[in-house]
């Protein structure tokens, strides 16, 4: 086994690990960054520096450096004009709330402005 076979292995090993998407899309992250490495197992030419910066950056991703390097604010999280915002949208994303709330919540809004 080649050292860039190896490290194909390792990506695809570690984008197991990253969690379904909660929202659904046309097209996954860790579907559609398996299937690239898994093609790229065929391809005997692949540069091995290449693959140590798509780990390094999957890596990245996982350990949520830039989360932790660029953390959000509360003053940024809960704007003082409406504090729950984005509260409201989390809990839709996550399913805690009916499917449309966050229609009826930007209508409610419009409202009351």
């Amino acid at each position: 086994m080649s050292g860039s076979t190896t490290i194909i292995r390792r990506i695809i090993s570690a984008l197991e690990t990253l969690p379904k998407d909660s929202l659904k899309r046309y097209a996954s992250f860790k579907d559609v960054q398996k299937e690239r490495f898994t093609e790229l197992l065929k391809d005997t030419n692949t540069d091995i520096t290449f693959l140590h910066n798509q780990q390094k950056s999957l890596d990245n991703i996982l350990s949520n450096k830039y989360k932790q390097k660029f953390a959000v604010s509360e003053k940024l999280r809960h704007p003082t004009n409406n504090p729950d915002y984005y509260e409201v949208i989390l809990k839709e994303i996550h399913g805690n709330q009916k499917k449309n709330s966050f229609f009826s919540y930007m209508n409610w809004m419009r409202k009351h402005k």
